[in-house]
Parts: structure tokens; sequence; C-alpha cells
């Protein structure tokens, strides 16, 4: 495959990413004032609640590793899944519980960037 067309599926994959995101955090009212509390209820809660919080923290981690936040990307490993991703997420917010009322989406940068750490967005690409 060359290069541009490789780099054109690279985008394609990126913007829908970046749509799946946009869509999730707009979809539902609870998104728009969307806590570490509620966060941490739909991780713990049942099934459906945890339908939810996967879908916000893959949404939030295929942004997290390709579009900076405060000008850096999570550095993802290799692997990392979903699951795993909700972990690192669970366990950052019931060890954080003073910052729980800051929006999900900071809590869910300071957990990635804590256990992945970050780089300069070029170096995702």
């Amino acid at each position: 495959m060359s290069a541009d067309r490789h780099y054109s599926r690279y985008l394609r994959a990126k913007v829908k990413t970046l749509f799946t995101f946009v869509a999730l955090v707009c979809s539902s009212a609870p998104s728009v004032a969307y806590n570490g509390n509620e966060f941490l209820a739909h991780l713990t809660g049942d099934a459906t609640d945890r339908v939810y919080a996967i879908g916000y923290v893959q949404a939030l981690g295929n942004m997290m590793r390709h579009f900076p936040v405060a000008g850096r990307c999570i550095d993802f490993p290799n692997g990392v899944d979903g699951a795993q991703l909700m972990d690192v997420v669970e366990k950052y917010l019931k060890e954080n519980p003073a910052d729980r009322h800051l929006h999900a989406t900071t809590l869910a940068f300071g957990a990635f960037s804590e256990a992945f750490g970050v780089v300069p967005p070029s170096q995702n690409f």
C-alpha cells in the first residue's frame, strides 16, 4: 500500500474517532457536566452503566492518543484495551477522591498520563 493511501486511511480513522468522541460527549445530558463522581458510578455500576463507561473511556483513549490535550498526547503502549483503560481510570478515581468534582475528561487525562506517560503530538502519528 502506498504511503499516501495509508495516511489517507489513517486520517479517516482519526476523523471517525473525533466524531465518535464529539457525539458521545454531546449525546446525553449527563455528559455535559459529567464529573468524576458520575464517572466512577458508571464504572462500578450495573451492565448498562458499564457499557456507557467503556464507550466513554475508549473514545477518550482514542482521542487522547492522537489529538493533543494541553499540548501532549497519551503514550499508550501497544496492546492496551478498553478493559485495561477502565481499570486505570477506576483506580485513579478511587485513589483521588478529592478531585472527583472535576470533569471526567480531565480526570481520564490525569489517569492515562500518570499510568502511561505523555509525548508530543508528532510522536503519535
